[in-house]
């Protein structure tokens, strides 16, 4: 189970893969499953926030 932040915003795009983000990062992670982009957007942030 992926804890999902409220920032956090996911859309499955017209070629059946997923975007997802933080409104407040200026990254975007792609994915296969939306599992696989929530899980490389949050890394993006944990990099971003320095943790």
């Amino acid at each position: 189970m992926i804890a999902i932040d409220q920032s956090l915003r996911t859309e499955q795009r017209g070629d059946g893969t997923w975007r997802a983000w933080y409104v407040d990062s200026e990254w975007m992670a792609d994915g296969f499953s939306k599992q696989e982009a929530v899980a490389a957007a949050q890394q993006l942030r944990r990099r971003d926030i320095g943790a």
